[in-house]
């Protein structure tokens, strides 16, 4: 057998008993020639999957234990070191190298110094020691470069593919991408297609950083066709990763999450801990595009760790860098710029300019946040002057956008340099397709040319600004992403709005074109119940379930554990436990994206909405009818302004109310819902305090409003999110309430007015699903049951009706509810959380269920669901929208919700309850599209005629979207 084969059969035989015995059969052909052989086995085997790489590294020793030789050692513990870099220990590999090298040089063999010199490069670089490995680069090479050796080629083109690497780090991208060239070329010569694919895959991460990054993609799609056609998962991992950067770089960030899910999982089947921790550094990039600062703190703080512990000073210094960011984005100054001086300093050290100009670029950020301006230009000029625009045209582009901001508002402003280099920052992002700057650049530019009276152009900035936005939007499929992303372009849509209000005024615009502006402004997509029905369930998905119950399972613990503290526990545990439950929320929040990402499928997209605004005017007003009306609130110029529609016609209400007094007459009411009403409440009284302030903000934006609505029965009303304990339906003209003359339904977006309504009342066949839940919590709501048993003996009249009670109301049940019930009512205790209110919940015998379950937790029938609990409709505005309870039963399919917006008592909310269902019932002949709110509708007034405050009725509210 020739050494190749004897290599190959040995290898066959790793893990059967025979392999000790079968060295010994062939004691006489074992030579240094097997050895090597095994050796490249061994690196092959390791793109795969590096523990079987290491098995066949471990053979060579045992190999070379019976040759017996002194050179056989030092060549068993070289393959060692190779496979020891693919599994990232990198400080074992690099005394492997050491260790062998003293052998050869002792023996003068100038090949072999040559090839472990190389690999000293390698890992060096690994380890950050930039300097001391260009400098052995340099001797390698000059003891290689007169050798005539096949051996020699090899290991010179990967001291090139190296080398490459650091002048990259370093910020010399020119010679990296000669190198990586070079290095190509030598290994095709020599027949190598698994070199040459390595070696595209690190020269596809330098047109990345060079962004240029359609050639990177196309060239990691080739190299990942020859990884998967290999079988080399390891390999495969690393191009799935390379893919994520990419489509990270090009604002596809589902597609992004989506590669690196794969990554993960690639690393993680081997497993290769550091490389999962690599994947996640990058999960953190695409986070802090979708401005999720904490759950990037959290993942970069994991991954840092598991850096240090191994000495992997880039990567940590990339770990210490998103820290710093997510911390800027929490307002949390100090740690921020803590964290960035250290990963600076860690930089300077190593000498790596590229990554330090991006540390750099971030300070900048930070100082102009902070209101530190001349810092922050101070340190943008530096930045500019060091690089060059050309091979890192988002870090320049991004540089030139804070010194445009500079120029504009620096006194006294110079818009004409402020033009000088957005038209630079402009040039970039439309020449490299930067698509996430080039949005702010347009931004800044509308700003620029609007203070200087150039209307049109200002106009079309905007415009381009807006469209970018939406295509990147549009291609997010997870909800809670696209209000992340849209978190930071608010100012956009604002500007949208003010600049199309005023072109209407101008009459350059018409009203539907203005209607167009504040629908885009307003919406806010819900678009998990799409993506429920494209998932697939895989086996990581379910091992990602099992974690996921598991946590939920500890999050509940703990939260009963910090319910449970007693008064004198509280300055000792409730920390902790608090500290605890934090961290269990975020480990719950990204196991469940993750879940929902590997369900997408990464060639569905949302495409561009139909945001043709006549043709969506025309249909809302068919919609219409003739005794209904929809009522936009939104803001402009410091006043409260409302685009009012009717089957007949629109108007747009100008200049209603100022924004100032509207905020404060709301602070004055949410304090009273949440301090004063229990104590100023008298039930028998009607509520005179209530009516002094419902009397007060009538008068700002109700009365002003009433020559348009004399007539109109139905009212379909759109607020701003910040308004959302605006209660529209308790405002009192000084005789009547608004809900005594008019039902109320509120809209996430117009467009939700168009959405067909799933019938709630019987047809034909057996009767539709009626689930009734209740829960006292031990019997601390005491009205809850009865509530519920009178609620369930109204509905059992046309309804299968469930009635679920105290221990019979578990998650369970609420399972089988949401598979076939077309009505869902939970009595229970429910707590907003304003902190994370993903992590909003409401009790049942046998869980706390959150929000986040709510997303989860797809409704079939798209039910009306009703929470008759606490706060059960407020939620936090973030990305144009309303995080909380009511927004994760949209996302699960909910066709209509009742939903309180404060703290409600149990026995009165108990009686309005079953006064709705007796509405409900009496009213079932009518259209689904108003029988539920005419039912709220009796249900309060009702509540009026036995003269209850509006504190114990006016909370409840039907919404839709």
């Amino acid at each position: 057998m020739t050494p190749q084969e004897i290599a190959e059969h040995l290898a066959a035989h790793l893990d059967t008993p025979h392999l000790d015995s079968l060295l010994q059969e062939l004691k006489p052909q074992l030579t240094l020639e097997v050895m090597r052989a095994l050796g490249y086995l061994a690196v092959d085997a390791a793109r795969g999957n590096p523990y079987t790489g290491l098995q066949i590294a471990d053979l060579s020793s045992a190999v070379a234990r019976v040759i017996g030789s002194e050179e056989a050692q030092a060549f068993g513990i070289w393959n060692q070191g190779n496979v020891c870099i693919r599994l990232n220990e990198y400080q074992r590999a690099l005394n492997c190298f050491r260790h062998a090298e003293k052998f050869y040089a002792s023996a003068r063999k100038t090949v072999e110094v040559v090839g472990l010199q190389v690999n000293q490069v390698t890992v060096l670089r690994e380890l950050g020691a930039y300097k001391q490995a260009l400098a052995l680069a340099q001797k390698a090479r000059k003891s290689g470069t007169n050798i005539q050796d096949g051996r020699v080629k090899s290991y010179m083109a990967n001291l090139d593919i190296v080398t490459a690497w650091i002048y990259e780090e370093i910020g010399d991208f020119e010679t990296a991408l000669a190198n990586y060239e070079r290095a190509r070329q030598v290994f095709i010569k020599l027949n190598k297609p698994n070199a040459v694919a390595s070696g595209d895959l690190n020269r596809a991460h330098l047109l990345e950083t060079m962004d240029r990054h359609i050639e990177a993609e196309a060239l990691l799609y080739e190299v990942r066709a020859k990884f998967e056609e290999a079988q080399l998962t390891a390999s495969l991992a690393r191009a799935d990763l390379n893919l994520g950067r990419v489509s990270y770089r090009r604002g596809q960030y589902q597609q992004a999450l989506q590669r690196l899910e794969l990554a993960l999982e690639g690393f993680a089947s081997i497993p290769l801990p550091i490389e999962v921790a690599n994947v996640n550094l990058y999960r953190v990039a695409v986070y802090h595009k979708l401005n999720l600062p904490q759950e990037m703190i959290t993942l970069a703080r994991e991954a840092e760790t598991i850096f240090q512990q191994n000495r992997m000073i880039r990567e940590r210094v990339l770990a210490l860098f998103y820290q710093g960011i997510g911390c800027a984005r929490l307002g949390m100054r100090p740690p921020a710029e803590k964290y960035l001086a250290k990963a600076r300093r860690l930089l300077h050290q190593q000498g790596a300019a590229y990554k330090l100009w991006l540390v750099d670029a971030e300070r900048a950020e930070v100082a102009w946040q902070d209101g530190r301006l001349n810092t922050a230009r101070r340190i943008a000029r530096r930045v500019l002057a060091q690089i060059d625009g050309h091979k890192q045209p988002a870090l320049a582009a991004r540089m030139h956008l804070l010194l445009a901001r500079y120029a504009a508002m620096a006194a006294p402003g110079n818009l004409g340099q402020a033009r000088r280099h957005l038209e630079q920052a402009l040039h970039m992002t439309e020449t490299f397709h930067l698509l996430d700057e080039q949005i702010f650049s347009c931004h800044f530019l509308a700003e620029v040319r609007w203070q200087a009276g150039e209307w049109e152009a200002s106009w079309a900035a905007l415009q381009q600004a807006i469209q970018t936005c939406e295509h990147l939007r549009h291609d997010l499929l997870l909800d809670d992403f696209q209000l992340g992303f849209m978190e930071d372009k608010l100012p956009i849509y604002a500007q949208a709005v003010h600049q199309a209000f005023c072109r209407w005024q101008q009459q350059a615009l018409t009203a539907g074109q203005l209607f167009g502006y504040l629908n885009l402004a307003q919406q806010a997509p819900l678009v998990e119940t799409r993506v429920l029905h494209t998932e697939t369930i895989t086996e990581s998905h379910t091992l990602l379930q099992e974690q996921l119950a598991a946590l939920r399972q500890s999050w509940r613990w703990y939260h009963d554990k910090l319910s449970d503290l007693g008064e004198q526990d509280k300055g000792v545990d409730a920390a902790g436990v608090r500290e605890k439950l934090v961290q269990i929320e975020a480990e719950i929040a990204e196991l469940r994206r993750r879940d929902r990402i590997g369900r997408v499928n990464m060639a569905e997209t949302n495409g561009m909405a139909d945001t043709a605004p006549e043709a969506l005017l025309g249909k809302l007003q068919a919609r219409l009818g003739a005794k209904e009306a929809l009522v936009q609130f939104f803001e402009v110029s410091g006043q409260v302004q409302v685009f009012l529609l009717t089957a007949e016609h629109h108007a747009v209400l100008k200049d209603v109310a100022p924004l100032q007094a509207l905020h404060q007459q709301l602070r004055a009411w949410q304090f009273f819902v949440q301090q004063l009403s229990p104590f100023a409440e008298d039930t028998n009284d009607g509520g005179g305090v209530a009516r002094l302030h419902l009397a007060r903000l009538y008068r700002l934006v109700w009365q002003p409003l009433q020559p348009h609505l004399h007539q109109v029965e139905q009212l379909y009303l759109i607020i701003p999110p910040a308004w959302q304990e605006l209660p529209v339906a308790a405002l009192y003209d000084g005789r009547h309430y608004v809900v005594e003359q008019t039902k109320i339904t509120y809209l996430t977006t117009a467009e939700a007015l168009l959405q067909e309504v799933a019938e709630t009342q019987p047809g034909s066949g057996l009767p539709p699903e009626a689930w009734v839940f209740a829960y006292s919590e031990e019997g601390r709501l005491p009205s809850v049951r009865q509530e519920a048993q009178a609620i369930a003996g109204v509905l059992s009249q046309d309804w299968q009706t469930h009635l679920m009670l105290e221990k019979d109301a578990t998650q369970q049940a609420l399972n089988a509810a949401a598979q076939h019930g077309r009505l869902l009512h939970l009595a229970t205790h429910a707590v907003f959380r304003a902190d994370n209110p993903l992590f909003s919940w409401l009790s049942l015998a046998d869980a706390r269920l959150t929000v986040a379950e709510w997303y989860e937790m797809p409704l079939r029938q798209r039910p009306l669901v009703v929470l008759s609990g606490c706060e059960t409709g407020r939620g936090t505005p973030r990305g144009g929208g309303l995080l909380g309870m009511g927004r994760g039963l949209l996302a699960a399919g909910a066709s209509g919700l009742i939903l309180t917006l404060w703290r409600v008592e149990d026995q009165h909310s108990a009686r309005l309850m079953t006064n709705f269902y007796a509405a409900l019932q009496s009213e079932r002949r009518r259209p689904a599209s108003g029988h539920i709110i005419g039912a709220l509708q009796q249900a309060q007034t009702a509540a009026i005629a036995a003269g209850l405050s509006p504190f114990y009725w006016a909370g409840f509210i039907y919404a839709a979207g």
